[in-house]
């Protein structure tokens, strides 16, 4: 089992992260992926972590040895800082994407045909779109076209997603503020 827990630390509403490899059976047969680019905002610099089962270690270090190269110096010492001084600023980021993701799935649930159920960890909302009579990739498109606005087709994680769109919530509310407007517009002239 190969776990993607990069969003770990960005949990809301007293939920608890569980990795899957606390479950029973299944910490020797789990690697676990991690991160810094999503829990310290180091989007671009591709340095990451996984946590693997001793027997492992020899098959991943040959298959990485084939598939990535190594990080340059600085950004090994933004990770180690990271590690050591940033995890303040991890809790500040994780309260703040709280705030957004409150406001927005508050505000896309007052426009007529939409609805976002508030989710549970990282900083995505999923848009329900089905009721405004058109799939996530024509939503998408013509939201684009009409409004400038560039949501992510649905469809993009599996076909269980049609009839949604997912938006980042790493901007601030006054940004997220005026997608909320472009959004109720472009739903109200359909």
């Amino acid at each position: 089992m190969i776990a993607d827990e990069i969003y770990l630390h960005y949990i809301y509403d007293d939920n608890v992260f569980t990795s899957i490899a606390s479950l029973k059976d299944m910490m020797e047969r789990t690697i676990s992926v991690m991160s810094f680019s999503k829990t310290f905002s180091m989007t671009g610099w591709r340095l990451g972590y996984a946590m693997i089962p001793e027997k492992l270690v020899s098959k991943a270090r040959e298959f990485l040895s084939l598939t990535s190269s190594n990080p340059t110096t600085f950004v090994l010492a933004a990770g180690v800082s990271a590690l050591k001084e940033g995890w303040t600023y991890v809790e500040e980021r994780r309260r703040e994407y709280d705030r957004r993701r409150k406001y927005f799935c508050n505000a896309i649930d007052k426009i007529g045909g939409l609805s976002c159920k508030p989710f549970e960890g990282a900083f995505y909302a999923w848009i329900d779109v089905s009721k405004t009579g058109l799939g996530s990739e024509q939503f998408v498109e013509r939201l684009n076209k009409a409004e400038n606005l560039q949501l992510t087709n649905g469809l993009r994680f599996g076909p269980a997603s049609y009839g949604f769109v997912r938006a980042a919530l790493v901007k601030p509310v006054s940004i997220l503020e005026e997608a909320v407007k472009r959004l109720e517009r472009f739903v109200g002239s359909l």
